[in-house]
């Protein structure tokens, strides 16, 4: 299965990857993580050429593993996907790959989502992401349609119900 973590920045996204993996003995494959592993600090760009790169070394990963174990569950994070074009591909290459996919739109308050960016996260490898950034991806945002879990993440999550749904999900 392929999980792809939708939503805009400072909503979560990630944290919930992280918990959902290790809930499913699930792989998270971070579009960020790659990016700071590929390229030095003054090769790093936060555009959409490198994003696209990356993704899709992300997705020949993801078809490597399914190779070697087609039960492995990945969970495609790092990227909003705020483009129904960028969801597409990964549903299209989830498919190719004859894994389901399911999109995870993770949701919270602009005001929960800019206090999380405005925060130094030493911990997160995105050197972009601030309150600017947010009304950035917000302005050009195109909708998620269903079928897609959406996920509220201004409070607790429970990544139990969220599993139930993925699971439910057809």
């Amino acid at each position: 299965m392929l999980i792809l973590m939708a939503g805009l920045p400072g909503c979560g996204k990630t944290t919930l990857a992280h918990r959902l993996a290790a809930a499913l003995n699930a792989v998270v494959l971070s579009k960020d993580v790659l990016r700071h592993t590929l390229f030095p600090p003054h090769l790093v760009e936060y555009s959409v050429e490198q994003d696209d790169f990356v993704v899709d070394l992300l997705l020949r990963t993801a078809g490597y593993m399914w190779s070697k174990n087609s039960n492995q569950t990945v969970i495609l994070d790092g990227r909003t996907f705020s483009k129904q074009s960028q969801r597409q591909q990964v549903i299209d290459f989830a498919q190719r790959q004859n894994q389901p996919a399911r999109v995870v739109e993770c949701v919270c308050s602009e005001r929960v989502a800019k206090a999380r960016l405005a925060k130094i996260d030493a911990g997160h490898p995105a050197g972009n992401r601030d309150p600017a950034l947010y009304e950035a991806v917000k302005a050009r945002w195109q909708e998620i349609p269903d079928p897609k879990i959406l996920v509220r993440t201004d409070g607790e999550v429970d990544v139990d119900e969220v599993i139930s749904r993925l699971s439910n999900q057809s």
